[in-house]
């Protein structure tokens, strides 16, 4: 039998079943938390070089403040996605060799 869990919007199967909609956005949160990650690193990278990584930098505020707690946090995914891409356009920036 299935039933829908109104809070998430996801169908479970049965108890401690839970559909693959639920383990794919689990997969993808563990994906933009690595990206998170790797902008850290490029960002500490940059500034141990004397890289202009402010871009960078002020790309994790913006992130930062859509979570308000480890609970709470603002969703729109329009906002959210242009985030995500823009992370990893300035994780590629960051990877590209300075000019002296």
């Amino acid at each position: 039998m299935v039933q829908q869990q109104p809070e998430f919007g996801l169908a479970t199967l049965g108890p401690g079943q839970s559909s693959w909609v639920r383990l794919e956005m689990w997969r993808e949160g563990v994906e933009d938390f690595d990206y998170v990650v790797l902008l850290e690193k490029r960002i500490e990278e940059a500034a141990g070089r004397g890289g202009d990584a402010a871009a960078a930098q002020a790309l994790l505020r913006d992130l930062g403040s859509m979570f308000h707690d480890q609970v709470h946090w603002s969703v729109n995914d329009e906002y959210y996605l242009r985030l995500r891409n823009e992370i990893a356009m300035q994780i590629e920036s960051l990877n590209q060799p300075q000019d002296p």
